[in-house]
């Protein structure tokens, strides 16, 4: 009864610690030297020679670019786009495989990782176009004609909407779980708050076959 007793005060106690960590959460300021610190750790387990380089574009903005040469110039290049709140860091286990085929560029999207950080519109076309645009700057800055798009996530977004507005530029498109929001219309929200609506039902019924199975072992709803 005693160990009993003392293991509930210390899943108590430790369930205190946790909480109290949770609520005492505080943001950590960083830097770019620090970020650049945490990249080259991350890169160091790349073994392809590879090298990065900031690209200029207009508006003072600089874009932090990884380019991985393996000199073959038959091959079409690939540049990949990564998702929210990442870097060009987070394709660390694609690089060796992908870059000893073709060449390849990863950059970060302005925003994020090492690239500029600007203030951007608030409104969604309007963001979206300078995102567009940054990345049709960057190629030109990197002297790309015609590549292989890929995207990951967010990243899938803006290769998508990039390929629709330049889609000379891109020999093919390749969406890894690409992310994005429709436009919502009447139409669709309806459709929502009907498929709710159905899925309540479904969970009522459940929990009431669930409630009544005791007292009876032939009641089915």
């Amino acid at each position: 009864m005693e160990d009993s007793a003392k293991s509930d005060e210390l899943a108590v106690a430790e369930s205190k610690s946790f909480l109290g960590s949770w609520f005492n959460i505080k943001w950590r300021p960083t830097s770019m030297a620090q970020l650049a610190a945490a990249e080259a750790r991350v890169l160091q387990h790349v073994k392809s020679a590879f090298e990065s380089f900031y690209v200029r574009i207009t508006g003072n903005r600089r874009i932090w670019t990884l380019k991985v040469d393996p000199k073959k110039p038959e091959a079409l290049p690939i540049v990949m786009v990564h998702g929210f709140g990442a870097g060009s860091a987070i394709w660390l286990l694609n690089v060796d495989a992908i870059g000893k085929h073709r060449s390849l560029y990863a950059f970060d999207i302005l925003g994020f990782g090492r690239s500029s950080r600007p203030t951007f519109s608030t409104e969604a076309d309007v963001i979206e176009e300078e995102f567009v645009n940054s990345i049709e700057e960057w190629r030109e800055g990197v002297g790309l004609e015609k590549f292989i798009l890929l995207g990951h996530s967010f990243g899938g977004f803006l290769a998508a909407s990039y390929s629709l507005k330049h889609p000379d530029r891109v020999q093919h498109l390749i969406l890894a779980d690409p992310w994005g929001f429709a436009e919502r219309t009447e139409k669709a929200a309806e459709e929502q708050r009907a498929r709710v609506r159905c899925s309540d039902n479904l969970l009522v019924l459940n929990s009431l076959s669930r409630f009544l199975m005791p007292f009876s072992g032939n009641v089915t709803l």
